[in-house]
């Protein structure tokens, strides 16, 4: 991560409604089937009210503005809230503004600064365990949780950021992307095999990855859904990242929830 960390975009309508029908998110063991097997739901299918509503919520290490942050989390309504970039710092603010409404919480604190994650829910949570990085900066928490009646598989997941040289040029980030989603690559397929013989799952997070870029590509060619996209026309244009990089502007969305 560069010294001043990059904008975290976190408008009420980007928690809630990317989550707000779980479009494939907790489907069958049929999906497992691999690439082109069949969606969970057609796009012309009419939507009905969800089962459950999970969000997703990178923090920004910095702690912009952590009152802002438990309003806003608290009016996304959700059931399931996998967050990212937590520290010692938020982690009190969220478990003081929010324990009422995620009496289940759980919080890991990485070595880095910006490498802890937490969960929160409102159902009892389960056999929790934080996997330890091999291949990026940050690991992966993971978690079971009885949703509706439905034990489902979750994972809290940050993947590689793009850290650009000191004194780099804009062009030298192309050949840092293609590095990067080198690592994505390997981080996803970990994180995937630890989840491969379970169904359903949700896998939501910080993917630091454009919507063609490698993680959120191999997620979608083993049946997994990307939740927002299914159901919001022009998902891209909905930006949940911003950063100036020597007068270049880059905002990109590269949070999801599958």
């Amino acid at each position: 991560m560069p010294a001043s960390p990059p904008g975290r975009m976190f408008q009420p309508f980007v928690l809630a409604s990317s989550v707000c029908l779980l479009v494939g998110a907790c489907q069958s063991r049929e999906a497992d089937r691999g690439a082109g097997s069949t969606p969970a739901a057609r796009a012309d299918a009419p939507l009905r009210e969800p089962d459950f509503r999970v969000a997703t919520f990178n923090m920004n290490w910095g702690n912009v503005d952590l009152a802002d942050t438990v309003r806003v989390v608290a009016s996304a309504n959700a059931d399931l809230v996998l967050m990212q970039e937590t520290n010692p710092e938020s982690e009190r603010a969220i478990r003081e503004g929010l324990a009422g409404a995620f009496p289940h919480m759980r919080f890991t604190q990485g070595v880095r600064y910006s490498s802890g994650f937490a969960i929160l829910s409102r159902a009892p949570l389960s056999d929790v365990r934080f996997l330890e990085p091999e291949f990026g900066f940050f690991g992966t928490l993971l978690a079971s949780v009885e949703l509706r009646g439905r034990k489902v598989r979750v994972a809290s997941v940050h993947l590689e950021p793009i850290v650009p040289r000191e004194g780099g040029r804009t062009a030298d980030l192309l050949a840092l992307f293609l590095e990067t989603e080198g690592v994505h690559l390997n981080e996803i397929r970990r994180i995937f095999a630890e989840l491969r013989d379970i169904r359903p799952i949700i896998v939501g997070g910080d993917l630091n990855s454009a919507s063609f870029g490698s993680a959120p590509r191999f997620l979608k060619e083993r049946g997994l859904v990307d939740s927002f996209a299914a159901v919001t026309p022009g998902a891209d244009a909905h930006i949940t990242w911003r950063w100036n990089h020597q007068g270049t502007d880059w905002r990109f969305r590269i949070d999801y929830i599958f």
